[in-house]
């Protein structure tokens, strides 16, 4: 479906020290002068998002009268007193390539090789930002080099954002980086799990042609609430005791500070037309399951709010399985929790990762999977595909049999539901007394019945409530059911801030 069209531009964010730093030299083969300037996110090989106004803005002299043109379209701006200047294009058709220039009364700003197509932002920690070179198992280093130099696909294009914790929004970023082609040895650096994704929505016939912009917006180590805005946080009136510590705190680690990151890597992009956008982060919170679900939800709408592009998309990825020798064994459960508790916002989707790596593993190495399940939600949720199932079952609803002693769980996005092993097991269940016992459990007319011996009436279910227990749910698709709980007893980080 395409997106919804942009509201006017939002005032750009003003920081003195940012703004000077938009005077650095811009990278590519183009001329800058020194009167016009854009953001750096502008450079020779970018993709543009397509079915939008295109959003092209900078600095010039005050008053200077500029024209701004890709393509065959164009339009005028004129900078105001304080210099800034923005447009809106009509796209040319999808594809390229295509010239952006902007044309000043005597010097001009011009970048090659620019394309029509869809935009992704690839946000999160070290599970994003873990590179091809880190996820590719091969069994050594020249066999890597090999694979990588064979790669070659131009109707990729990917962005990494420089690393930047600061306290102030800033309207640009800290280096001058320019958009690459995938293209051999220079996708090597690049997000496993974003690069897995754009390959897998070009395998769609739909997309096969069209050009993928990807920009890679991560971090390890960070937290959710580093990648939010600080007055969307501040209007949270229960995130306050967190916002109140790092108040305190200044010294602590500027990437899981509230609001550093977004300030530092998110913030110079909030002009630019996307179409959604792939969440891989978590961890860092673990620990924090009930305030991980504030955040979240708050960084969402916050993130629409600042982008003006509608409820664009927002696809998270489950963290998966590990032993967090820290914490209790029910506090990643708490996080799978919440990521599930945003999907009651609209056009969001979660990709299930309970069968993927190993307990003792903080990285799973098979970033391909986690790509095309991602692309799964993509291709169904954002490009219409019809027929594809999205992701695992989802916990739909619950009903007590009372004559068998028994729940019966019905799920969504089943598709003919399987199980994994000799036993269908994960499930806990509690009577009355809200004491959870292991269950059996086993499919039955498409949904699944749960049970325990000793549980005479019983009254709410879990499945996989332990940082390590294994999948054993499917659907037919083979994609692992999402975690869940039918309860809403009291969680184990209730009332933990930081």
């Amino acid at each position: 479906m395409g997106a919804n069209r942009p509201a006017p531009l939002p005032e750009m964010l003003t920081n003195t020290r940012a703004i000077s730093a938009l005077s650095l030299l811009l990278i590519g083969t183009c001329f800058v002068s020194a009167d016009i300037r854009l953001p750096k996110i502008f450079s020779d090989n970018m993709v543009l998002q397509r079915d939008a106004a295109v959003r092209i803005w900078g600095t010039a002299d005050p008053g200077e009268e500029l024209t701004i043109s890709l393509g065959e379209s164009n339009c005028p701006a004129t900078a105001d007193e304080e210099g800034r200047w923005s447009a809106e294009l009509t796209p040319p058709e999808t594809g390229g390539p295509y010239k952006l220039s902007v044309q000043g009364a005597e010097s001009s700003v011009v970048f090659s090789e620019v394309y029509i197509g869809e935009v992704w932002v690839c946000v999160g920690e070290s599970n994003m930002q873990r590179s091809l070179n880190q996820a590719l198992e091969f069994t050594d280093d020249a066999a890597r080099e090999v694979w990588l130099q064979e790669i070659d696909n131009a109707n990729i294009r990917l962005f990494t954002v420089p690393e930047n914790a600061i306290d102030e929004p800033t309207v640009d970023f800290t280096e001058a980086v320019s958009w690459q082609k995938c293209r051999g040895k220079d996708v090597g650096d690049f997000s496993a799990t974003a690069y897995f994704f754009a390959l897998a929505l070009q395998k769609n016939e739909t997309l096969k042609d069209v050009p993928i912009g990807l920009i890679n917006v991560s971090l390890r180590g960070s937290t959710a609430e580093a990648w939010a805005s600080r007055d969307a946080l501040a209007a949270v009136a229960s995130l306050q005791p967190m916002m109140q510590f790092w108040n305190d705190n200044p010294d602590k680690r500027s990437a899981a500070r509230p609001s550093s990151l977004f300030n530092g890597m998110l913030a110079p992009l909030v002009r630019l037309g996307i179409r959604g956008v792939i969440w891989y982060q978590g961890e860092t919170n673990v620990g924090r399951g009930q305030q991980y679900r504030e955040i979240l939800t708050t960084l969402i709408k916050d993130w629409r709010e600042k982008f003006q592009l509608g409820d664009f998309p927002f696809y998270l990825v489950q963290i998966n399985p590990y032993r967090y020798n820290d914490w209790d064994p029910k506090a990643l459960p708490e996080i799978w929790d919440a990521q599930a508790d945003v999907l009651n916002l609209p056009n969001t989707g979660i990709v299930g990762t309970s069968d993927i790596g190993d307990p003792e593993q903080l990285h799973p190495k098979n970033k391909e999977i986690i790509g095309e399940r991602l692309a799964r939600l993509a291709l169904s949720g954002t490009y219409g595909i019809a027929d594809l199932i999205s992701s695992g079952p989802r916990f739909e609803s619950m009903e007590v049999i009372p004559e068998t002693n028994r729940i019966c769980v019905q799920f969504a996005n089943s598709n003919g539901l399987k199980q994994d092993g000799e036993q269908l097991t994960g499930f806990v269940i509690c009577g009355k007394d809200g004491e959870f016992v292991p269950a059996q459990a086993a499919i039955e007319n498409g949904a699944v019945m749960v049970w325990a011996d000793e549980v005479s009436e019983p009254s709410q279910v879990r499945y996989l409530w332990q940082d390590a227990a294994p999948a054993t749910l499917f659907n037919g698709e083979g994609l692992p059911a999402i975690p869940f709980r039918t309860d809403q007893f009291k969680l184990l980080s209730e009332g933990r801030h930081f």
